[in-house]
């Protein structure tokens, strides 16, 4: 009976991954998409080298792999406000490299040690990413930016270990003649792959349905109050001198912050209490930060100075109080409940409840504990989550 070769079971598990993510009919999907495409390429690729040898495959291989660390930054960035354009030169400039060291005359740099250093540079810069917390990611959904840091952090680590893996490839084939370089790569390299796509889908479904809503768009007030922090204009020494102003605080001026921190958190709270945006499980902080017309990094600040978590958790406990109260008014059954108050996935709606509740749903409604929104977040920032 043949058998089929382990890369070729790796790109049917990654095809069955791309038709899942493919039906989520949402642009927020295409960079999900278009990185589990490269491992697939990749994994036919790998078996093609180590099964046929054809001359081809070997030629067309690094520069696939060239650009796999920049489609999986691509895809925890799309969901910050970084720059589309860093990402487009970097997919030019990337394989562009590898060609050149790959065909070019002088090659001061083998092409195995050239990716090895892509995917090194690139999984330190998501782990960088993730090590921010979860309010860096104000394009994804609220209440699932945590699930998004730590898929950025485990990306980021598969990446480095995918470098480290080529590597050793390299330095095999320049000492052993690539005697165990196939065990390598048919052991590593291909684990790699799917589980950075498992990782790149959990922050694909954290990420708005709607193209309306993953795209930001700064109102004219929160420009207004960005313009001083990121004036062109400003020289790297008046940079520094503003830094060291800011270590320097007075404690008028600390005063003056708190100050503007709980306006911050009143308005947002007022907000959250009349317009029940927590309601909408499409909510990110980017569109929270339209809303109440301040800018989402200020809402994170005064969030986290003053209540000691982030905004995901504040809005998990306005859900939660929101699915407290319909648990007691009504007879809905507690799926609805978990949507009716915001909840997307029932593993999170009760993970949240009961660490706030210290019951699950169906016990709190045979308790007939009555809901107190007010106590309920009190209590949760009295208890932040763990990071």
């Amino acid at each position: 009976m043949p058998a089929l070769p382990l890369p070729f079971i790796t790109a049917i598990m990654l095809v069955l991954m791309l038709a899942t993510l493919w039906r989520r009919n949402s642009p927020a999907r295409r960079p999900a998409c278009g990185f589990i495409a490269l491992c697939l390429l990749m994994a036919v690729l790998v078996g093609l080298r180590w099964s046929s040898g054809f001359q081809a495959v070997r030629l067309l291989q690094p520069l696939v792999a060239s650009v796999m660390p920049v489609f999986a930054w691509r895809c925890f960035s799309v969901l910050t406000e970084k720059s589309r354009r860093r990402f487009i030169v970097a997919l030019m400039l990337a394989p562009a490299a590898a060609a050149l060291l790959r065909f070019g005359p002088i090659a001061p740099l083998s092409v195995d040690s050239y990716i090895a250093l892509l995917f090194l540079g690139y999984g330190g810069a998501l782990i960088r990413l993730a090590a921010g917390g979860p309010d860096v990611f104000p394009l994804s959904r609220l209440g699932e930016t945590v699930s998004v840091q730590q898929a950025a952090g485990f990306a980021g680590a598969i990446l480095c270990g995918s470098g480290l893996i080529d590597l050793l490839v390299a330095f095999d084939f320049s000492l052993f003649a690539g005697r165990h370089a196939a065990a390598a790569v048919a052991g590593g390299q291909l684990t790699v792959m799917v589980a950075l796509a498992v990782a790149i889908i959990v922050a694909d479904r954290s990420s708005p349905a709607s193209a309306a809503l993953l795209a930001p768009a700064a109102s004219p007030i929160s420009a207004a109050l960005l313009a001083p922090a990121a004036s062109p204009a400003a020289s790297p020494l008046s940079r520094a001198s503003a830094a060291s102003s800011l270590m320097a605080e007075t404690p008028a001026q600390a005063a003056s912050d708190d100050d503007d921190d709980q306006q911050i958190c009143r308005q947002v709270e007022q907000l959250l209490a009349d317009k029940q945006l927590y309601c909408d499980p499409d909510l990110t902080l980017e569109r929270l930060a339209r809303k109440a017309l301040i800018p989402g990094r200020r809402i994170s600040r005064a969030v986290n100075r003053l209540q000691g978590r982030n905004v995901s958790q504040l809005i998990n406990s306005y859900r939660v109080a929101k699915a407290q109260q319909l648990l007691l008014t009504t007879g809905l059954s507690v799926t609805e409940v978990m949507l009716e108050s915001g909840f997307r996935t029932k593993s999170n709606f009760n993970r949240e409840f009961l660490r706030l509740s210290h019951l699950n749903p169906g016990e709190y409604r045979k308790a007939g504990q009555p809901a107190d929104p007010h106590r309920l977040r009190v209590e949760a920032a009295s208890q932040p989550e763990k990071r």
